[in-house]
């Protein structure tokens, strides 16, 4: 396996987190207050050097940019079980695969959620400014 230098190659940040539960029904607000759901928030989050890690090999040579969603169920100890890849672009180039490898590393607060919560986890891949890289070996 090809190593390229995580420090600095890579960048990736967390856009948005959707919980996948359903909205309730739509009712005037006069006769419904309207509650805001808390935000989801993380213990623990990959750093740079860990985007560096799994960003995906070719796309780091050809200095190609990306962008995945996985969705996820929070466990009861705030780990992320049963991902999938909901979508990915561009596509053939592994970014998808990247962020599942990722999803260990992730834990959620579990005072901002309940176990069983499904979630989409988008995360963006960008090469740094300044940075040439590598050909893998």
């Amino acid at each position: 396996m090809s190593q390229f230098r995580p420090a600095g190659l890579a960048m990736a940040s967390v856009l948005t987190l959707i919980a996948a539960s359903s909205a309730p029904a739509q009712t005037p607000a006069a006769t419904v207050p309207v509650t805001p759901r808390p935000t989801l928030q993380f213990d623990r989050t990959p750093n740079g050097a860990d985007v560096g890690r799994f960003y995906p090999t070719r796309a780091q040579f050809e200095g190609v940019q990306g962008r995945a969603v996985i969705g996820c169920e929070i466990s009861a100890e705030g780990n992320l079980q049963g991902c999938i890849v909901v979508s990915e672009t561009p596509p053939e180039y592994g970014f998808g695969a990247a962020v599942l490898g990722m999803s260990n590393l992730f834990h959620v607060n579990m005072r901002t959620a309940t176990p069983g919560m499904r979630i989409r986890l988008p995360l963006s891949f960008q090469v740094s400014a300044g940075e040439t890289p590598t050909a893998p070996a």
